[in-house]
Order: C-alpha cells, then sequence, then structure tokens
C-alpha cells in the first residue's frame, strides 16, 4: 500500500533522473504550446496542459487584482507538460489561459480532480473584460460550489454563440502533490472521457472485491490469519487508490483530505501484514522483519501527528522518505529471498514487478515523458488489479498445498493406524500369554497373602485383647491410688511429703485423662475467668518445687484478661508446664510467664524458663504420649512425657494450638493460644447452681471467710477447719451451709471443689 505514495515522490523530478534517460526519446509525443487555444471539434476534449501559463504564489495571499498587475504578468511562466505537477507545498498556482470557441456549442474547463484540488477560485471576464467575483469550489468545499455535477470540477468557459478570445485564470492550491491535468471541450465530450474513466474505476473496484470476498471465503473456510491479512490489504488498496485517483466516498467530509495521511496509514499498515505473513519474515528473514517493524513504527509516529493537528504538507517530506525505505527494503527482501529459493517469494516478486512498471509508466506519464491518455494514466489501476489477481493466485495455491498436505497426511495416519494395529495385536497376544503365565503365579501368591492374613488377623486379635486389658489394669491402678493419695494429702503434715503426694496426684490425673481422652473427646465446663487468677493459682502449686532450687517464678499478666475456659483443666496445663520448666532448670533459674493476645483476640500464653533447652531433632516428639526428650550427656529420657500430651489434648479441645520453641543452653518457651471473653466473671456465690440467696451482710462474711483461706494451702486442714468453725459459730444459715460445703470438699480431697468455692470476686 505504501507504493501509493510513489505518486508524491513521482512529482519530485530528481528522482526521475535514470527514468528520463530511459524514455527521453518518447517525448515526441508532447503537444505544441500555442498563445490562444481554439476549439472547433464539439465530440472532442482537448488536453490544454502545453498551452498554460502558471506562477507560483508561495504567500498563497495574491488576489486576481494582484495577479492583473503588469510585473506579476512578466511572472507567468509556460507550462512544460501536459499535467502540471510539484511538490507539496502551501503555495497557491495561478494559471492563465487564452481560449477561443469556433465549436458552436458552450464550452467548459475541466480543472483536475478531488485528491488534488482542494481550493479552486475561477475567473472568467465579463463583457467589459473586468474579473469580479470567482467560482470557488475544489473539494474541501461543499459540493453544492459545483457548476456541473461530476466528480471532477469542471467550469463553463463560453456559450456557443462567444467566437471572441477570453483570458480566464485558475487558482488551486493543494495540502498534497497536485497532478493538474486540464481539459477543455463541451459537456458531451468530457463527459464521454469521464464516463471511460468510471468504467475503469468500476471495473478496478469490482476486480478487488472478487478478490477481497474469495479470500474472505478462503479464511473462514481454513482459520488461517494470512487470508484475513489479504483481505484487509485488498479493502485498503481499493479505498486509497481509488481516493488517490480523484474517486471519494466521503462526500463533503474534509476530515479525510486534512488528515489524509492519518487514515492512509492504514493502507501502509495492511501492506506490511500482509507481506510479514505471506513472506513469512520473522522465521525467514528476521532482519527485514525488524526493519519493517521500525519503518511501519516511524508511519503510525508521522500518521499521529497528522491525526492531532499538523498539516499534511509540513510532514510530506518525512512521509515520503519513509515510503521510500519501505519500497527499498520490499525489494531487497523480495530478491533475497528470491535468490534463497523461497517458494512465495516468486509470487511476490512477480506481483511486484507489474505494479512498479505501472507506477513507472504512470510517472513518465504526469511528467511529460508519455503521452496522457486514459490507458497510460490510469495504468496503475491495471497494475494493482494483477497484482491483486498473482498473491490470490498464491494464496489459492497455498489452499491447494494445505489440503494436499491435509490428504497426505489423512492418508500418512491411516497407514500409521494399519501398522500401529499389527503391533498392537501382536503386543496384545503376547501380554495375553505373559498374563495368564502371572495370573497363576499371583494365585499362588494370593493363597499365601491369605495364610500370611489369617495369621495377622489373629496375632492383632491378640495385641488387642493385650492392649485392652493394659489400659484397664493402668485405669484400675491409677483409681486404686487415687483415693490413698488423697488421703495422705489430707493428713501429711511434712510440706516435703504434701508435695511429693501432690505430684503424684497430678501424675496420677495425667495418666488417667489422658486414657480416658484417647478415644472421646474431652468433656468441658466452660466459663469466663481471670487468666491472672488461674496462673495464680498453679503458680501455689507448685511454688514449694521452686524454692527447693531457689528458681524465681515472675509473671506479667494483665489482670483484666478474661478467658472462656474449663478453669481446672487449664490450671492443670499450667502446673503440668510449670513442673516441667522446673524439673529442666537449674538451680536459682528463672521462669517467666507472660501472655499476649493478636489481631484475632486469641490470647496467647508462654511460659519461658532458663533451662538446657531441647534438641531440635527431638522437638517434634515433646507432646507425643510417653515421648521422652533424651539426654545426650546422660543417654537417659528425663521425663515420660504424660504431662504435655495431656497439656496438647486439653488445649486442643479448647480450640487453641499448643507449641514450644527452644534453644539449646539457652532454655524453652511453652506456648498455648486460648480465646478470650470481654464478659466479666461471673463469681461463684451468685450462681443458679449455688441457690443461696444471701444477703449483703452474709456476703460480707462469706467474702472474709474466702480472704482468709485463700492465704492457706488446701494441705492445711487443721488451719482451714479453724476458720471454718468460727464463721460456724454465726446465727446465719447461709454462712453455715457455705462452711459445711468446704468442709465436704476438704475432707473428700477435691481440690477442684475446694477451688471453685473459694473462687469469689
Amino acid at each position: 500500500m505504501f507504493l501509493l505514495r510513489i505518486f508524491k515522490i513521482a512529482t519530485k523530478k530528481k528522482f526521475l533522473t535514470l527514468i528520463i534517460l530511459i524514455s527521453v526519446t518518447f517525448n515526441i509525443f508532447g503537444g505544441t504550446t500555442g498563445d490562444t487555444i481554439i476549439y472547433n471539434n464539439p465530440n472532442k476534449f482537448k488536453l490544454i496542459g502545453y498551452q498554460l501559463a502558471n506562477l507560483e504564489d508561495k504567500s498563497s495571499k495574491l488576489t486576481i487584482n494582484d495577479i492583473l498587475n503588469p510585473i506579476n504578468q512578466k511572472k507567468f511562466i509556460k507550462q512544460e507538460s501536459d499535467v502540471f505537477t510539484s511538490p507539496p507545498s502551501n503555495s497557491a498556482y495561478w494559471f492563465k489561459f487564452n481560449v477561443q470557441n469556433n465549436s458552436k456549442e458552450d464550452i467548459w474547463f475541466e480543472a483536475g480532480g478531488s485528491y488534488s484540488a482542494w481550493e479552486i477560485d475561477f475567473y472568467r471576464p465579463d463583457s467589459l473584460g473586468n474579473y469580479s467575483y470567482p467560482v470557488k469550489t475544489g473539494a474541501l468545499r461543499t459540493s453544492n460550489n459545483k457548476e456541473y455535477p461530476s466528480q471532477f470540477y469542471c467550469l463553463k468557459l463560453a456559450n456557443g454563440q462567444e467566437e471572441n478570445v477570453k483570458t480566464f485564470y485558475v487558482r488551486i492550491k493543494s495540502g498534497v502533490s497536485p497532478e493538474l491535468p486540464f481539459f477543455i471541450g463541451t459537456i458531451k465530450a468530457l463527459n464521454a472521457k469521464n464516463n471511460e474513466i468510471y468504467f475503469i474505476t468500476y471495473a478496478f473496484l469490482g476486480m478487488m472485491a472478487i478478490m477481497f470476498l474469495y479470500n474472505l471465503f478462503l479464511f473462514f473456510a481454513t482459520k488461517d490469519k494470512i487470508y484475513l491479512s489479504y483481505v484487509f490489504f485488498v479493502f485498503m488498496n481499493a479505498i486509497c487508490y481509488t481516493f488517490n485517483n480523484n474517486f471519494s466516498f466521503f462526500g463533503d467530509n474534509f476530515w479525510w483530505w486534512n488528515k489524509h495521511i492519518a487514515w492512509q496509514f492504514l493502507g501502509d499498515l495492511s501492506s506490511t501484514i500482509f507481506i510479514l505473513h505471506f513472506l513469512n519474515l520473522k522465521k525467514t528473514l528476521p532482519i527485514s522483519f525488524k526493519i519493517y517493524l521500525i519503518l511501519i513504527t516511524s508511519d503510525f509516529i508521522i500518521a499521529i501527528l497528522n491525526l492531532f493537528g499538523l498539516e499534511t504538507v509540513l510532514l510530506m517530506d518525512e512521509y515520503v522518505l519513509v515510503s521510500m525505505l519501505l519500497i527499498i527494503n520490499t525489494i531487497f527482501t523480495g530478491i533475497y529471498l528470491l535468490i534463497k529459493g523461497h517458494r512465495n517469494a516468486k509470487f511476490f516478486m512477480l506481483s511486484w514487478s507489474f505494479l512498479l512498471i505501472s507506477i513507472v509508466i504512470f510517472m513518465m506519464v504526469i511528467n511529460g515523458l508519455l503521452p496522457y491518455n486514459l490507458l497510460t494514466r490510469y495504468s496503475v489501476y491495471l497494475g494493482i488489479s494483477i497484482e491483486a489477481l498473482l498473491f490470490s493466485m498464491a494464496l489459492a495455491d497455498r489452499f491447494n498445498i494445505l489440503k494436499k498436505e491435509k490428504e497426505e497426511a489423512l492418508v500418512e495416519n491411516v497407514r500409521l493406524i494399519q501398522n500401529n494395529n499389527i503391533i498392537l495385536e501382536k503386543i496384545v497376544k503376547e501380554r495375553t500369554e505373559d498374563l495368564a503365565f502371572k495370573n497363576e503365579k499371583l494365585h499362588v501368591v494370593l493363597e499365601n497373602i491369605n495364610q500370611q492374613k489369617e495369621q495377622i488377623s489373629k496375632q492383632n486379635k491378640e495385641l488387642y485383647k493385650m492392649n485392652k486389658y493394659n489400659e484397664e489394669m493402668t485405669n484400675m491402678i491409677v483409681h486404686d491410688l487415687k483415693n490413698p493419695l488423697n488421703i495422705i494429702l489430707n493428713l501429711a503434715e511434712n510440706e516435703l511429703v504434701l508435695q511429693s503426694g501432690k505430684t503424684m496426684m497430678n501424675l496420677v490425673m495425667n495418666i488417667l485423662n489422658v486414657y480416658k481422652n484417647k478415644e472421646t473427646q474431652m468433656s468441658l465446663d466452660k466459663n469466663n475467668f481471670s487468666l491472672l487468677n488461674i496462673s495464680k493459682t498453679a503458680i501455689n502449686e507448685v511454688l514449694f518445687l521452686a524454692k527447693l532450687k531457689n528458681i524465681s517464678i515472675e509473671t506479667e499478666i494483665n489482670k483484666k484478661t478474661i478467658v472462656n475456659i474449663d478453669k481446672d483443666i487449664i490450671i492443670r496445663v499450667f502446673i503440668n508446664i510449670l513442673n516441667n520448666a522446673i524439673k529442666f532448670t537449674p538451680y536459682n533459674g528463672k521462669i517467666f510467664i507472660n501472655s499476649e493476645k493478636d489481631k484475632q483476640n486469641k490470647i496467647k500464653v508462654s511460659i519461658s524458663d532458663t533451662g538446657k533447652g531441647i534438641p531440635k531433632d527431638q522437638l517434634h516428639v515433646v507432646f507425643e504420649k510417653f515421648g521422652q526428650v533424651i539426654d545426650r550427656k546422660s543417654i537417659n529420657a528425663n521425663s515420660s512425657g504424660i504431662g504435655l500430651t495431656y497439656c496438647k489434648i486439653a488445649v486442643e479441645a479448647h480450640g487453641g494450638i499448643i507449641g514450644v520453641d527452644s534453644e539449646e543452653g539457652v532454655g524453652s518457651t511453652f506456648w498455648f493460644m486460648l480465646s478470650e471473653s470481654g464478659e466479666i466473671e461471673h463469681p461463684i456465690l451468685t450462681s443458679e447452681e449455688e441457690n443461696i440467696n444471701t444477703s449483703d451482710l452474709e456476703k460480707d462474711f462469706i467474702k472474709s471467710m474466702v480472704f482468709e483461706l485463700n492465704k492457706l494451702e488446701f494441705y492445711e486442714v487443721g488451719e482451714i477447719l479453724k476458720i471454718i468453725n468460727k464463721f460456724e459459730a454465726t446465727k446465719y444459715p447461709n454462712i453455715k451451709i457455705f462452711a459445711e460445703k468446704i468442709k465436704n470438699a476438704v475432707f473428700s480431697g477435691n481440690l477442684v471443689e475446694y477451688d471453685r468455692l473459694l473462687y469469689l470476686e
């Protein structure tokens, strides 16, 4: 499509030196120059280019009065060819000619077509020889200004009765390189000429329409994008070439002339896309592919500048330069691939040869090197049509090749399928025989497996019975140990004996609960409690052991932190982790307890010690039942691990998680997550469960009793009974009921019930 630009290039004769040398002999067909144009034959039009004089108005501001000035009259020069051409510029051109009508019919002047003649001011003399108001017409003026309805601008010169010589002036301005052949003749003669031009144009459009529809059909049939690119190429060729040959489809919409470069860029783009696909340049010649991309990008930038306000005439030099580079790259690409034997390069160069020949003929015509007639002037239509036809034939050949390849592939597939069937039959036969042999062996193996399975099943049943017996024995022993331990705890007065008993009781309860919750979910009695109070209760239980090793226990828990938990279970979690920390922390060590809240309102409780730490390769067994951390120095297990297993079961039953971080030689941090509750902890003495309807005075007495009892440990039975007897002496019945409950909890060794009764805000 970018060959269209050769039209503009052709007007610059410095590009045609070679062509002029080749075709100078044809100049004998040029017309002659005379002062007065005499028109005699009303049946023929007359080309008057050689008989005109022209003047370039570089300012575009000269008026008819300025032109009539003798000084400017001397500046008119005789035209040197039948067709006036010039490079694109902002100049206006004035033309002067003398006409004598001897045809006895009205004669008209044809001043060019819509592509070149953007503004036409035609001055005809009145009866006194004066030039007053011009006829204003042209591509950038409405079609209502035309004196005669035609694709070309026809202006009346003289009536049939006027035989005197008249001088006419025409001012023409164009935004592109003008190509202006001037004719005079009767309407009949001009219409006959123009009808031949219409016929040639419509024949060209018909040919392009056939190529368009045929290849569109091929695209839908094959889904091959090259046909779609060709359809785009044909469509833009038809629009752009006819527009550049004075046939506009756009009426009085002046945008198409003012933005000439912007929209004709689509023609260049269509040609580039088609060439890239047709020659498959991305694979066959990558360097040419990259050059095309660079040039078409440059073309696009020029089009954008034109679209957003820069005049066509100001961009024409760059426009022409890019065009020339595209043409040169196309020629060299075609020749290179032709030498390399590329199949499509033959069609490509043959098609382009016809187009180039037609372009050369056109250039020679408008520069006066060949005679101007309809065949030579519109030779480009023929060149484009042959080019499009040859490309279409090449694509049809591509379609036939694809069809042939498809048929060959189908035959090959059938052959392969037949061969595969033979091979498969042979393989199936071999496999069938092999499977029959293996089935026999497998049958023997299965019989052996079934026998082993029966033996394993018997062993499993025996193991299950033994395991069940072990669990029942363990539970029975734990239950049998629990009651004597309660009695020892109640009667022991030596603090070391008491603490050892409590440790033993805790271990027994751990074992009992781990086995109890192995197959069933731990049952929870959840309520809202102060996390600080829970931790303090646990610390009191292990404080004696810590003092034995001079270990300090520090707590940093917000006293307002309320958690929704089963109080007794979480106290045991604290106790188990604290016992573990005390066991592995050396003398004079430290234990830290702290809590923090995350973004999901979960409370993370951390218990850190300054012990020897846990090796990284043993962290995974810490919470397993009977998981034991081996001391590398002693090669002995330091703990049964049952207490931490209980902690894992308890925390997970609360919907939380538990973990440990440890570094050898530094210490360990056991942590677990609990759910926070924003509610206020519920006082035990006002619950429906206790059903004690106390007066304010009774509440004060009970609070005093609880305050004194909290100073004592659970095993200090004698001191507890003294306080209870003191308050039982009162006359208030509710105080006596509460005291009786405290006694029952102490005598039964029920530490959980005792703590529950003492829990009072």
